[in-house]
């Protein structure tokens, strides 16, 4: 455990030093936030020297290394801070004075995300998960990605090609985990729980600043990161009552807290539309550090500075080159670019919710009646000039930002479909009916007061796009290898989860909002009606909440209560399959013998979601063909992945060694594994024909009197 902790310090360190490096910026960004955006500044101090390492490596100008890696955070370091004494020469002293008045907001606010940070990590190493969900192959991204020398990186479970996947949030963590100087399995779990514990810090400081409220910003942190949808408490509490309440027969369904995110198409069954609808917190606790998850920092820092510029909107000018030109604006065209790469699906969204928010406050500002005396016509013409001067430069910046990714990124989706299954009216209204409320309940107030506060509408674009978010899978839904029995999975999954997001984030002022305007209200029933409201929408989140505490319990207990197991995200895979960490260990001391990065080592390919392929996870060494339906969906062929398997079969268990030889070539295999899965999808491996191939490096016997052993191919 020691160990661990120390691994975790020393990460926490490089957070500290990212988040410094951009202080600078930071205070220029969110120069009215309390804490001038000290928890942002972790988050985009490590996109900005995670990205610039990324694209030297990616234009192959800098190898990706720990000496190279610390070079983009000195250089991004100086730039900030050569600005600011720059301006210190000219008697311009803002920065430390800043620095001085929101030293204890920075101080606190950095206490609570390390004490935050590490109790989730510990809670984590009680229960240390192997496989399931997309653990493995995140894990293996970033085992790949630290053998990388030039982006993009290897696919593992695809010889001779890159990862066509998003993967840059996976590489963005094993960039901190080389400053670090820690295994990537630590990197791994380590990466998870930052995003978990910057997602919590920062909407509370986010909500916190909008609507001038400590409770507020709990409120939406519990909202956005602890609950759950009211499936939990239909599913787990209400329906076994009933059940017993009416003496149903048989006993009453049993709840297991994943059953959340699997509902519409499940229960009941619907042969062809089986959905996603998942949250933070399910995330969170069966650990997975996927494209959605990893993400999370990045919209909450988009979501901060739009509300920073809004902010600022009173102060734009009358020139579309200046509005244009704003540091906000270049810095969300950034995040949206890194959105592109690290999880596609953001960039469309995020792109629409920042349309959304300019275009209104473009509307605020220059719609005015006394705005620099402008006539009707010329304000409805300098409105769309800046829209459409702002939209430009952001797409020009996101473009730019992921040219490098683009250009070794073939797309997965086959375009738009029509929805021809729609969700039951009660699965919605479970699902979604409390936010939809919540929504209706805020509007109504916003309308009665016939006032619209910039917070208020920051709050109700973020609630229109959520609940654009969640109707948008009953009319429409993205088309790829899942349109068979999942036609609108991968759809309802990506936009309902940013839709939790917005609605969690904006519970927190909603529930304030009525509070306040209770207290101000002259008339006795209004008062009592909005302090009630504000009561009901309260509890019903504190009862949401409860989703993460139950759903960890029924996770730890699951796992069998084994006591403290380890903070490496790799430690179960390795436990489960002791007999071979000696082969997989010495495959790794030979290929560092030799110089090599990522040799291709050959081994059975398997299912997806399951324990095979783990020595190209644990190694980052491509094989030839790993898990079926991603390989299938990445490169958007079936017959691509048969093609493979089947040249792998060959190999493995045919008796014509030539053959054999002329097919390790096609792929350029260097090393044949052979262990307990081979023999598990073979029934039986030609040891005999392969050993006359090359050199056997490691032979040893398994627990059930298999053969285990690695050939190196002459």
């Amino acid at each position: 455990m020691w160990n661990d902790l120390l691994q975790l310090f020393k990460f926490l360190c490089i957070l500290l030093i990212l988040g410094i490096s951009v202080l600078p910026l930071c205070f220029k960004l969110f120069h009215k936030f309390e804490n001038r955006g000290f928890i942002f500044s972790g988050i985009i101090g490590l996109y900005l020297s995670g990205y610039l390492m990324w694209f030297f490596s990616s234009c192959h100008i800098l190898k990706f290394g720990v000496g190279t890696s610390w070079f983009c955070v000195i250089l991004i370091t100086v730039l900030n801070y050569s600005y600011v004494f720059w301006k210190y020469k000219k008697g311009d002293n803002s920065f430390f004075e800043e620095l001085r008045a929101s030293f204890r907001y920075m101080l606190i606010e950095g206490l609570v995300f390390a004490f935050l940070f590490v109790l989730v990590c510990i809670i984590y190493a009680y229960r240390v998960p192997s496989y399931g969900t997309e653990r493995f192959m995140d894990l293996g991204f970033m085992m790949s990605i630290a053998r990388t020398e030039y982006m993009p990186a290897a696919d593992i479970w695809c010889a001779g090609k890159s990862i066509n996947y998003y993967y840059f949030g996976q590489y963005i963590f094993t960039f901190a985990g080389k400053l670090a100087f820690i295994d990537m399995g630590y990197a791994y779990t380590f990466g998870l729980y930052a995003v978990m514990a910057f997602a919590l810090v920062g909407i509370f400081a986010l909500v916190r600043n909008i609507s001038k409220s400590r409770i507020a910003g709990i409120i939406s942190s519990c909202a956005v990161v602890c609950a759950g949808s009211f499936h939990f408490i239909v599913f787990k509490y209400l329906v076994p009552a009933v059940w017993e309440m009416l003496q149903l027969e048989g006993p009453a369904p049993n709840y297991w807290f994943a059953n959340s995110t699997r509902y519409i198409g499940y229960i009941p069954e619907v042969a062809n539309d089986h959905t996603i609808h998942e949250f933070p917190a399910y995330s969170f606790i069966v650990g997975d550090l996927h494209a959605h998850v990893v993400n999370m920092m990045a919209v909450i820092c988009i979501l901060a500075i739009l509300w920073a510029w809004l902010q600022d909107s009173d102060s734009l000018s009358d020139s579309w080159l200046k509005n244009m030109l704003d540091l906000k604006i270049a810095c969300l065209g950034f995040l949206i670019g890194i959105s592109f790469m690290a999880n596609s699906w953001d960039f469309m969204i995020y792109f629409v919710v920042s349309g959304s928010i300019i275009l209104f406050g473009l509307i605020r500002h220059f719609g005015k009646d006394n705005t620099a005396g402008y006539t009707k016509p010329v304000r409805c013409k300098k409105i769309i000039g800046n829209t459409a001067a702002i939209g430009a430069f952001v797409v020009i910046i996101t473009l730019a930002v992921a040219l490098p990714f683009s250009l070794n990124f073939k797309t997965m989706t086959e375009g738009l479909g029509i929805a021809y299954t729609h969700t039951r009216w009660y699965q919605f209204l479970i699902l979604w009916g409390f936010d939809l409320i919540m929504t209706a309940l805020f509007t109504a107030l916003i309308i009665r007061l016939k006032k619209l506060t910039l917070s208020a509408l920051y709050v109700l674009l973020l609630l229109l796009c959520a609940t654009g978010l969640i109707f948008m899978p009953e009319f429409i839904f993205v088309k790829d290898i899942y349109i068979d029995g999942f036609p609108r999975a991968n759809t309802m999954f990506k936009l309902t989860f940013e839709a939790f997001i917005m609605f969690g984030l904006c519970s927190g002022y909603i529930v304030n909002f009525f509070h306040t305007q209770a207290k101000a209200e002259e008339e006795m029933y209004y008062r009592k009606k909005y302090r009630r409201t504000a009561t009901g929408l309260l509890i019903c989140i504190a009862m949401l909440s409860g989703y993460i505490f139950m759903a960890t319990r029924m996770w730890l207990n699951d796992g069998g209560n084994k006591g403290y197991l380890s903070m490496d995200a790799a430690y179960s895979i390795r436990l489960e399959n002791q007999t071979e960490m000696g082969a997989i260990d010495s495959l790794t001391d030979q290929v560092a013998d030799t110089g090599e990065l990522q040799p291709v080592v050959l081994q059975a390919d398997g299912d997806s979601y399951s324990n095979s392929c783990y020595v190209s996870v644990l190694t980052g060494f491509p094989t030839v063909m790993g898990w079926r339906t991603h390989e299938w969906l990445w490169n958007n062929s079936y017959n691509f992945y048969e093609l493979r398997a089947g040249d792998i079969k060959d190999i493995y268990t045919g008796t014509d060694s030539m053959r054999a030889k002329s097919l390790l070539d096609k792929y350029n295999v260097d090393y044949i594994y052979i262990g307990p899965r081979e023999y598990e999808k073979y029934g039986t491996v030609e040891n005999g024909v392969l050993e006359t191939l090359g050199e056997i490096i490691f032979l040893a016997v398994g627990d059930n009197g298999q053969i285990i052993e690695i050939i190196k191919i002459d």
